[in-house]
């Protein structure tokens, strides 16, 4: 491929009468600085300032004129760079394409080995391989031992903690069925704690032999969103109807 040849011309130096012109402008900056005026001679004032923004005009004229010869030929190259990158990008887009899709195709296919690894590992069986999935997993650098390794970790952990609740955690079933949900203990821990305190035991003299009639009753819980999710989900499992309140 041909290489880049830029053949640039002398940076040109612009040169005028600085020094003169420097020194006549700093006398007659200190002169007109020193000078007072009065009513009397506001006019020349006026005049003196109109003289002195007609000179900086004309310097910034000039600069601006010299700035845009200087300029063109830097916008002309830049323009013919441009073109040449953008005729660059098309391949690149096009190699960028497969690469990616070669990318996608080997992290499918570490996917479906680490889904196998999964069902290989006793778990259990409402436990889905998503809610443990580790996004990690699937990098070429990420070995399927290690990937084994930190899967059972995660079985062990979600193993440990809903033994953790069955056995620590008032109405069990209910913070089961959250944390089966999003295995966030301490919100089904929660959630068991607060199902406790809606209910009020029933003296035994008051229960009945024979079956109960079902009546609508109506309270009030102080439950964060995904406590509230869990309590329905809790009266549906156990056939309670129940409806949104206003």
């Amino acid at each position: 491929m041909a290489e880049v040849k830029v053949v640039t011309r002398e940076a040109g130096a612009i040169s005028f009468n600085y020094e003169e012109l420097k020194g006549e402008i700093m006398a007659k900056a200190a002169e007109y600085s020193a000078a007072v005026y009065t009513e009397e001679n506001i006019g020349f004032a006026k005049a003196d300032r109109a003289k002195l923004n007609k000179l900086k005009t004309a310097l910034n004229d000039e600069r601006l004129k010299r700035e845009r010869e200087f300029m063109q030929p830097f916008m002309e190259f830049k323009a013919q760079v441009a073109d040449l990158i953008s005729i660059i990008d098309e391949p690149i887009k096009a190699i960028d394409t497969q690469v990616k899709a070669f990318e996608e195709n080997q992290r499918l296919n570490k996917k479906g080995d680490c889904v196998e690894i999964f069902a290989s590992i006793p778990h259990p069986e409402w436990l889905d391989y998503m809610q443990i999935e580790n996004p990690k997993w699937y990098n070429k650098t990420v070995t399927l031992a290690t990937v084994k390794d930190e899967m059972e970790g995660a079985i062990q952990k979600v193993k440990s903690e809903c033994e953790m609740i069955q056995n620590y955690c008032p109405n069990p079933d209910a913070a089961l069925a959250l944390y089966r949900q999003n295995l966030d203990l301490k919100a089904a821990m929660e959630l068991g704690k607060a199902i406790t305190l809606q209910q009020k035991p029933i003296p035994h003299s008051e229960i009945d032999d024979t079956p109960e009639e079902a009546s609508w009753v109506c309270f009030k819980a102080l439950i964060t969103p995904t406590q509230a999710k869990a309590l329905a989900s809790f009266m549906k499992t156990n056939k309670i109807k129940f409806e949104k309140g206003e």
